[in-house]
């Protein structure tokens, strides 16, 4: 086979088809640099997380199924639940006699309001939690390589497509249980989401744990200029609105316009790399909502106002996603010279070499996962 498979054992431990405990060996390392004090802190919390959280005990006494289909249900309430929760447990605390809780946060908040946009602030063990590793099962969900990446570059990962609720980005770049730091050595994922998401109290300070930014340019500044080599900024560059044309018939990708990730790669010099998922738009059939309809219109207007995306989607019970493989393909890099202030031209040209580099990622591997020629990419 002419790619790097992270399913093969020889290279990196696969999530769903190795042994219970393989996300272990993605825990932090302990480097010279980290003091001694911390070493064993580290440890246990990661030791913690993977093993000892509920989903982890509701592992060992429910069946598998069961327990991996939990995890997903952790996982959609990124979306909705925690954002609320968090807003609620503030208001809660501040009207009660604990207020002075929210009253130190809110200072905090204050004082800590341009870290999403500074890089985030990751902190290692959550990314070890137990619960990415079942809901990888769930599906499962692989990652792959067309080839080595040299840790001496940057990168701007984009991801393709959004889907309903991007699976296989938080998979394979936010957590450890792809294996994303064996398969690319030296390497440093970080995920760019919405804005508005680092509004809601507490949840932000989670996904800034998490190494999670928002979509900003100073996000990519600050992770591609300032911190050094082996840094990868992944983003949906289809955004929201993607979601709305999710459908298991084809692969839809809105990238025409998206030129934005394509100036950042220049500015900094950052190599561009596409990324295909085959399987995230087969785990939600969504209500029709062909392009120029009234439920469309009715979505987008919705979506122009509240910077988020109403599909109306349903999965094999509710929200539960059917279980469909996701198979995710890193592609080749394009290189990329910085251009402090590149021209309309040279983001037009980059832009349309970076739209043939994904046509042709997806029709190499899409005989390969599986997929018949009926099975189409349209790029809107």
């Amino acid at each position: 086979m002419l790619y790097l498979s992270a399913n093969n054992p020889s290279r990196i431990l696969s999530s769903g088809h190795q042994n219970m405990h393989a996300s272990n060996l993605d825990s932090p390392k302990i480097t010279k640099d980290m003091p001694h004090r911390y070493e064993k802190y580290w440890f246990n919390m990661s030791h913690f997380l993977s093993d000892y959280f509920p989903l982890a005990l509701a592992e060992r006494h429910l069946p598998y199924d069961v327990a991996t289909t939990l995890a997903v249900i952790v996982y959609l309430c990124h979306f909705a639940v925690y954002p609320i929760l968090g807003t609620v447990l503030f208001f809660y605390l501040l009207f009660s006699r604990f207020w002075y809780i929210s009253a130190i946060y809110l200072i905090w908040y204050v004082y800590d309001a341009k870290t999403p946009q500074e890089g985030g602030r990751l902190w290692p063990p959550l990314r070890n939690f137990r619960a990415w590793k079942l809901m990888a099962d769930y599906f499962p969900i692989t990652l792959d390589k067309e080839c080595d990446l040299s840790p001496e570059n940057n990168y701007i990962f984009g991801y393709h497509p959004h889907g309903i609720t991007v699976y296989g980005a938080f998979i394979g770049f936010g957590t450890c249980t792809n294996g994303f730091e064996k398969l690319f050595p030296g390497l440093h994922s970080h995920l760019m989401t919405i804005e508005i998401y680092y509004k809601f109290p507490f949840f932000r300070d989670y996904l800034l744990a998490a190494g999670c930014c928002n979509v900003h340019k100073e996000s990519y500044k600050t992770l591609l200029t300032k911190r050094g080599k082996g840094q990868v900024a992944v983003v949906v560059p289809g955004g929201a609105e993607e979601a709305l044309d999710c459908t298991p018939e084809k692969m839809g990708l809105i990238l025409k316009q998206r030129r934005g990730f394509i100036k950042m790669a220049l500015r900094t010099g950052a190599h561009l790399v596409p990324v295909i998922s085959f399987g995230e738009n087969q785990t939600y059939r969504q209500i029709p909502n062909e392009r120029g309809s009234t439920l469309r219109r009715w979505q987008l207007n919705l979506m122009h106002q509240i910077n988020f995306s109403p599909p109306l989607f349903y999965g094999a019970f509710g929200s539960i996603p059917f279980k469909v493989p996701i198979k995710t393909i890193v592609g080749s890099p394009i290189e990329v010279t910085q251009v402090e202030e590149p021209t309309w031209e040279q983001v037009c040209e980059l832009h349309e070499k970076y739209i043939t580099s994904v046509q042709q990622l997806f029709h190499k591997y899409r005989p390969i996962y599986g997929y018949p020629e009926s099975y189409t990419l349209e790029i809107n």
